[in-house]
């Protein structure tokens, strides 16, 4: 833990002095300091809360569907990856009745069906369902794994018929 806090440092350090000649170098050197900043803290930003776009291309990237041009997400959750590239995410989102019979139709073709000793559940699943208000019913549940990458997902289209839930990790 010392070594990532020494490493750290050391990093901050050389950042704040590159920064610090720029600043000096004048008003072109301010532009470029402000500039390199403000870039380095919209990544930083963006790696601990992922935008929209990152869960729309993971969605059609882990399940070899294109995500629903009709879908509104309305939660997300991820985790930051970890030293060894770990991490997780979710999704709630709602989309139009037609979209919703489409990915019925193709989730039976496109994914796994789930057995009884894979469950549904666990924080992610109650962070979501606080965030649709009420108990999730499941309509149709799939999954997908991929045990040589060490990653699994699930899919639940809901009741409600309009609201789906994905979930993935890499682990």
């Amino acid at each position: 833990m010392l070594i990532l806090v020494l490493a750290a440092a050391v990093t901050i350090a050389i950042a704040a002095a590159i920064f610090w000649w720029l600043w000096k170098k004048g008003r072109y050197g301010r532009v470029i300091a402000i500039a390199a900043l403000t870039y380095v803290t919209y990544q930083i930003y963006v790696a601990v809360f992922p935008t929209s776009s990152f869960y729309r291309s993971e969605f059609a990237v882990r399940t070899g569907i294109e995500f629903p041009s009709s879908a509104k997400i309305i939660f997300t959750k991820s985790s930051y990856p970890d030293f060894h590239g770990d991490y997780a995410y979710e999704m709630l989102f709602e989309i139009s009745p037609e979209d919703f019979q489409w990915l019925e139709r193709t989730a039976a073709d496109k994914l796994i069906p789930l057995t009884g000793d894979e469950s549904i559940g666990g924080a992610f699943w109650r962070d979501s369902e606080a965030a649709y208000g009420k108990k999730m019913e499941v309509r149709v549940y799939r999954g997908l794994r991929n045990r040589k990458a060490d990653q699994r997902g699930c899919w639940a289209l809901l009741q409600d018929g309009k609201t789906v839930y994905f979930w993935f990790a890499q682990t």
